[in-house]
């Protein structure tokens, strides 16, 4: 900002430098909180901190700074985009050659790829601060928001060496709003929509919507459509998994997870499916710390070893970095290196996370995904600020009351979904789900579904299937499943 400034100030109008100062001042505010924020490391402060758009600028010194003009003079001036490619040409050393490119587009290059000539765009990645200007500028738009749409949160890193500030936007009403009135009508497509009332209840806060297809105001018409899934029914076998090998009871809540004979059961388990299920499985953990410490059981226990002589086993790295090299080498033991080796692999089990990078947009079809191990229900800690901050905002009000639990259960059931849908990608793929908790469904309860097992998509909920008598049953279960799979192909 000040480079630009001092580069151009001879070019920019009064008004121009004006908004610029003011911009350059509430940056230095943000910062000064920042490194406050680094500080309070020796102090013992929260690592995570909320507080109210009003209230942080206050903190900033910056509450008497006009947020409405301020946003409307960088949309309209687009000066965002002047200021990063700017930016980007002094880092580049190009300064001298700057031409005054007002748009802010930057250059691209020409590279020949055979006989022909492409123009490539600069790396976006390349330098990160080029964005920060762009970041800088949606901050700027959330404050200019109603106190009561959303909050700030000011937070440090593990190390304490490095802190930042983001908005949170807890009214998705206040914003969907103007789409709604803008358009004739709306379409909302996805995988995971459901559970529905809750999505609802969220975006159109005026609907009442329950399990009816049509629900109507005075003002909206709201219609649902869920189909089927496109595999044939005998192509998944979702299994309930209330009991282990050894009969332990499969409780995974925050408070009983951490029980050894627990986590050896779990153990006895993968070894048990890892057996009968070919290619590769991928067990899905709540959390990385609990990932983490299941990891430390089996390793002493052996369980691993135990694992390992069956199927080559690796684990989700928290580097994003790291995760392109995981995914190869799971690949690799599962389909083998080549064609000559096909016959060779082992297969292999990967150690996932809900909610992490694989547990999204990753798509384990075929022989990358033939068994899917949910541990647990992931549902996130409810203490922490962000998550307490949202459901206090859904439950203000007359008649609200419920709606931020049913939005903690549905931020569970969507993880729950994202996940276990790795494995089916196409209508000739097949795989085997095992749902190890007891909430799924404990023995001799087919008859009736649980709360949690009526939160899973149609196409999974119909074809769940809760054992009668003991773990017995699903190994003879999943064994039938993968030996008729076998037959077909």
């Amino acid at each position: 900002l000040t480079t630009y400034v001092d580069r151009f100030k001879t070019r920019l109008s009064a008004s121009n430098l004006r908004y610029l100062k003011v911009l350059t001042n509430l940056t230095r505010a943000f910062v000064n909180v920042l490194q406050k924020e680094i500080a309070e490391v020796k102090k013992s402060a929260p690592e995570k901190r909320l507080t109210s758009l009003n209230d942080f600028l206050f903190e900033c010194g910056q509450d008497t700074v006009n947020m409405f003009s301020l946003r409307r003079y960088l949309k309209e001036s687009k000066v965002a985009h002047k200021i990063a490619s700017y930016g980007e040409r002094v880092r580049a050393g190009d300064d001298a050659s700057w031409g005054g490119d007002w748009d802010g587009v930057g250059q691209v290059k020409i590279e020949a790829v055979g006989g022909s000539k492409f123009a490539v765009a600069p790396d976006p990645n390349a330098n990160p601060r080029v964005s920060a200007v762009h970041a800088l500028t949606s901050l700027i738009d959330a404050l200019a928001s109603a106190d009561t749409d959303g909050r700030i949160i000011v937070e440090r890193d593990e190390s304490g060496t490095s802190a930042s500030v983001r908005f949170i936007l807890l009214d998705a009403a206040s914003r969907f709003k103007r789409v709604v009135q803008q358009a004739r009508s709306v379409i909302l497509v996805g995988g995971t929509l459901a559970p529905i009332p809750e999505l609802v209840s969220q975006l159109f806060p005026e609907l009442n919507a329950t399990t009816s297809q049509t629900v109507e105001s005075s003002a909206h018409a709201l219609k649902m459509f869920s189909c089927g899934h496109i595999i044939p029914r005998d192509n998944l076998l979702p299994l309930a998994v209330p009991v282990g090998p050894t009969g332990v009871s499969l409780d995974f809540t925050h408070g009983a997870r951490s029980n050894v004979a627990l986590i050896d059961e779990l153990g006895r388990i993968v070894l048990n499916a890892s057996r009968i299920a070919p290619g590769g499985a991928c067990v899905f953990f709540p959390s990385f710390k609990y990932a983490d410490d299941v990891y430390e059981r089996w390793t002493k226990s052996g369980a691993l070893a135990s694992i390992s002589a069956v199927k080559d086993v690796y684990r989700e790295p928290r580097e994003a970095s790291a995760l392109e090299q995981c995914l190869r080498d799971y690949a690799i033991s599962v389909r083998g290196n080549g064609a000559a080796n096909a016959g060779k692999a082992r297969g292999a089990v990967l150690l996932c996370v809900v909610g992490g990078k694989l547990s999204e947009g990753i798509n384990f079809k075929d022989e990358l995904g033939r068994l899917v191990i949910m541990v647990g229900l992931p549902f996130a800690n409810i203490a922490d600020a962000e998550l307490k901050a949202r459901m206090d905002h859904l439950d203000a009000g007359v008649g609200n009351q419920g709606r931020g639990r049913a939005y903690y259960e549905a931020l569970c059931m969507r993880g729950v979904n994202q996940s276990i849908g790795r494995a089916i990608r196409h209508v000739g793929d097949y795989a085997c789900i095992l749902l190890c908790d007891q909430r799924w469904g404990a023995c001799g309860t087919s008859a009736s579904r649980t709360k949690a097992a009526k939160a899973l998509p149609d196409w999974i909920e119909q074809r769940l299937v809760v054992p009668e008598r003991n773990f017995g049953e699903i190994q003879m279960r999943l064994a039938q499943f993968f030996k008729a799979r076998t037959r077909q192909s």
